[in-house]
């Protein structure tokens, strides 16, 4: 429910409202609003079987062949992002291509951009780290905008190449488009995209050791995330994380602990997730570092324990190391 109180699916919602009467358009986009939904609340694998039911009676029930390529070509567009949302990249891909054979072979003028299947394209390659690809995509979409672009699109095409600049370290033009895509995402109150632009600054601003700067956008991302997402949503759970980090970066060991505690809490994985590992090590740091030694103690031999049932022997190393400086700092601080 909380969900579909959000700005997104309320402006969504409001959208289909208004074209509901006498438009052939608005029950396909009815179901795909539907799957996303499912793809926003972390059930992928729902929303995946979702939308191929909604393939197959596509194929087999839909004799209008107009209508039949628009919905096909919005049925495969999903399909791609909610495999790629799931980490298939082959079958995203599979899918993301179908979409954009269908979409440049349109007759009619369904008011849909080239661009957004291009961005589609682009970001996939993103999530494979073929970025070259992936900015070849995205440049192709600018020099493919309409005149009359809305500012939806317009916001997350700068969001995709801000990205690609990030991943090639030029975080200067990464960080100017992240601001127009903030100038857009704003005009249409997508919390959802705000959420995520804001998180990729404080993660470019990191990049540049500018850790005031990466708190700010990082708690921005985060009054954000809270008004969409559970406690335990990974994505909600990632900002937190990243904020622990660089509190405990800044000296800030009481806010950091908090946050690290907060992920510990909601995070759900199994015991040999090498993540929990390393939370447990930065858990035992800020411990440490507050001369709260027995629950140092406590996560450095739960972070040892995950890394010898991994056998990684680096992760191990560093248990052990930690481990020496808890009793080493412990004797001297009951010394005294």
């Amino acid at each position: 429910i909380d969900y579909l109180k959000s700005d997104y699916f309320q402006i969504e919602r409001e959208y289909l409202q208004e074209n509901l009467i006498d438009n052939i358009l608005s029950n396909i986009n009815a179901h795909s609003l539907f799957g996303k939904f499912l793809s926003n609340i972390g059930s992928h694998k729902k929303a995946i079987d979702y939308f191929e039911e909604l393939y197959k009676n596509c194929l087999a029930n839909n004799n209008n062949r107009l209508l039949r390529k628009y919905e096909i070509y919005i049925i495969t567009g999903n399909l791609a992002d909610a495999y790629a949302d799931n980490g298939q990249d082959d079958l995203a891909l599979k899918y993301a291509f179908e979409s954009y054979e269908r979409h440049k072979n349109f007759q009619n003028n369904y008011s849909v951009p080239i661009a957004v299947s291009l961005l589609r394209l682009s970001l996939i390659y993103l999530s494979t780290e073929q970025v070259q690809l992936a900015f070849g995509y995205i440049q192709e979409a600018f020099q493919n905008l309409p005149i009359n672009c809305n500012s939806q699109l317009l916001g997350a095409l700068h969001l995709c190449i801000s990205r690609c600049y990030f991943k090639q370290m030029n975080y200067s033009d990464a960080l100017t488009h992240c601001q127009q895509s903030l100038e857009k995402f704003h005009e249409t109150k997508n919390s959802i995209v705000l959420a995520e632009t804001y998180y990729l600054m404080g993660n470019i601003f990191q990049n540049q050791t500018n850790n005031d700067m990466a708190i700010e956008c990082y708690e921005k991302s985060l009054v954000y995330q809270k008004n969409i997402y559970s406690d335990s949503h990974p994505i909600r759970i990632r900002t937190c994380d990243s904020l622990g980090e660089v509190y405990f970066l800044t000296g800030k060991y009481q806010l950091a602990l908090n946050h690290f505690l907060e992920v510990l809490k909601n995070k759900q994985s199994n015991q040999n997730d090498e993540d929990l590992c390393i939370l447990h090590g930065s858990l035992a740091c800020c411990y440490h570092i507050l001369n709260q030694y027995d629950f140092a103690l406590e996560h450095a031999n739960l972070s040892l324990t995950i890394s010898e049932t991994s056998l990684n022997i680096k992760d191990i190393e560093v248990s052990y190391i930690l481990l020496g400086e808890i009793f080493d700092e412990q004797r001297k601080f009951f010394r005294f």
